[in-house]
């Protein structure tokens, strides 16, 4: 725990950075690193598809970077359960969480909030861009590779649709 990382996602043109948190059998946790300095809410990762960890020079200047911010000392996050798809999307419902997903591609998510959870797969209300309220859609676990949540940049989709 508390070291940075970057992690290769399959599919994704870019290694995923942030500070690793915790592994479970389902998802892997780490404080999200959008860009440069930033540490920014919380970053799962799918384990199915996570392909290795990249080494490069450049993460053992930012794990300089992150040591200087103070950023590895006293960390704390929210239990969540790693290891249970439906524990974790539950949590997220019962907690209201907006949730940003991945599926296929880095360069597109989606943004909204859990409204209902099985077995397999969840339900969940997409928001625009623009903070409107769209159309329900069914997800399989299985199509998730990244989840964000806690950003500001959600923080602020929440104030723009006026969430509780």
């Amino acid at each position: 725990m508390g070291k940075y990382r970057y992690i290769k996602v399959r599919g994704f043109e870019r290694p995923e950075p942030g500070i690793f948190l915790k592994n479970g059998k389902r998802w892997m946790l780490l404080k999200d690193n959008p860009m440069d300095f930033i540490i920014d809410g919380f970053l799962f990762i799918g384990r199915k598809y996570v392909l290795r960890e990249v080494y490069s020079n450049d993460l053992e200047f930012m794990n300089e970077v992150m040591t200087a911010k103070n950023e590895f000392s006293e960390i704390s996050f929210p239990a969540f359960d790693l290891n249970n798809d439906e524990a974790l999307f539950k949590q997220f419902l019962d907690e209201e969480r907006l949730i940003q997903v991945c599926l296929h591609n880095q360069k597109s998510t989606l943004v909204g909030k859990v409204i209902s959870v099985s077995k397999k797969s969840f339900r969940m209300k997409l928001l625009s861009t623009k903070g409107m309220w769209l159309k329900d859609f069914n997800f399989k676990y299985e199509t998730i590779r990244t989840i964000n949540v806690d950003s500001d940049y959600l923080r602020s989709f929440k104030l723009l649709a006026r969430l509780k």
